[in-house]
Order: C-alpha cells, then structure tokens, then sequence
C-alpha cells in the first residue's frame, strides 16, 4: 500500500505500508519506486540542508536515506545487474553503474558502512561483459 495524499493534487513523494518515505521520479497512481531517481533526489535534499539547515529538510533527508537503506535489497540481483525500479523489474547497465556510484556517494555523505558494502557487492554482481 502507498499513500501519497487524498487528492489528485501534485505529488513527489509517498509513504509505504512500512513507513518509508519515498521521493518519486515517475508520480503516477502505482509509483515505480525507481532507485537513481530517489537517490538523486536525495542528493538534492542534502544539498539543500547544507546551505539551509532547515530543520525539516533534514527530517526529509534522514527519512529518505533510511528508506534506501531498508530496501536496498529489494534492487541487488546476486550476479546480475540491479533491478532500475520496483514496479516494471527492469535491468539496465548503465543505470546499474550509476546505482554503484550512488551508493558510493551515500557512504560519503553518511558514513554509514552499509552504502560501501553495498556498493561494492553491486560492482562484484555486474556482469564481466559490462566491466
């Protein structure tokens, strides 16, 4: 279940059953949940509290992280390429190479170890035609 408001106003983010917060590249009725998109958009929240310190900025930051960090998993594919989004289980190795590189980047920004273990079990599962 996604919950993303009780209009047809416009919409960028959504909460799932779990409670994860979700910044949306695609927002339509079934959010695709798509992994470089929310990272970038993580990116951007972070920029955005490092100017600001808003407050609030960074709840939606911590909020957001936490959710990459709790679902992950959901995109590796042991020996194989990274799932791009959740709803359509598209494989693409560019937008694999860019998920390494992203999880690489929030090791940086959070210094939390998970991103590094990650990064590197994605870069071991990419394929020996795509190195």
């Amino acid at each position: 279940m996604i919950l993303k408001g009780n209009t047809d106003d416009i919409w960028v983010s959504c909460v799932d059953s779990n409670g994860n917060l979700w910044l949306e590249e695609y927002p339509r009725d079934l959010p695709a949940l798509t992994l470089n998109g929310k990272n970038f958009a993580i990116f951007g929240v972070y920029d955005y509290y490092r100017v600001t310190k808003n407050t609030i900025a960074l709840k939606v930051l911590r909020a957001a992280i936490t959710t990459i960090k709790t679902n992950i998993y959901k995109y590796r594919n042991e020996n194989d390429l990274s799932w791009y989004c959740q709803k359509h289980r598209i494989k693409d190795s560019g937008y694999h190479l860019v998920h390494i590189e992203q999880l690489e980047t929030l090791y940086k920004i959070t210094d939390d170890t998970l991103f590094l273990k990650m990064s590197k079990k994605f870069k071991g599962d990419t394929p020996k035609s795509i190195d």
